[in-house]
């Protein structure tokens, strides 16, 4: 599977994704989950970055670090990482919980870093 970015918000927020992880509160993360048919709330693009936004949070200790793929061209592609999840408060009272994945350029280029240094046995 490669990887791909895009510097259009739309790209992500308009696509149909899906993510596969390993979250703690199912069987003891000895089982991966997969979130099938998913469209970010928001893609924030910065300079070579992506911040993903998914509401409502689906992503459960475990999952970090999980792929957020689909098909571009027709080919499958890996367009971000799990980080966790962000929450915004006001007063204590929490507004906002969202699932959040890391992608864009910086990510492409830490996968052309570990092909190049790290080949294949």
């Amino acid at each position: 599977m490669g990887s791909y970015s895009s510097s259009d918000d739309g790209f992500y927020e308009n696509g149909i994704w899906h993510s596969v992880g390993y979250p703690g509160s199912y069987k003891n993360a000895e089982r991966a989950v997969l979130q099938a048919a998913i469209s970010p709330e928001d893609a924030d693009i910065s300079g070579d970055g992506a911040v993903l936004d998914f509401e409502p949070p689906f992503a459960d200790h475990g999952w970090s670090g999980g792929p957020l793929f689909g098909w571009v061209d027709d080919q499958p592609r890996v367009v971000g990482i799990e980080r966790g999840e962000e929450e915004e408060d006001l007063l204590f009272v929490t507004l906002d919980d969202d699932t959040v994945f890391s992608g864009g350029e910086h990510m492409v280029n830490l996968v052309k870093y570990g092909y190049a240094n790290w080949p294949a046995t």
